[in-house]
């Protein structure tokens, strides 16, 4: 299974390495500021149904979604 995970902090990113670890049986992709469109990102997730995870403030991720 392919899951999304999206952080906006460092401390954010490490914790979204940690879920990478522990799910190592997915394929993971967590974003990256320079090199994707947080917008397109989660649209594309959406329109293929690929789980995402949020890793910090709640308000983010609803705004977002």
């Amino acid at each position: 299974m392919i899951i999304r995970i999206c952080a906006f902090t460092d401390k954010g990113m490490q914790l979204a390495s940690q879920i990478e670890e522990l799910l190592s049986e997915d394929i993971i992709e967590i974003y990256n500021r320079a090199q994707n469109n947080l917008n397109a990102w989660i649209e594309e997730a959406f329109a293929i149904r690929i789980p995402l995870i949020f890793v910090g403030a709640c308000g983010i991720a609803v705004r977002k979604i």
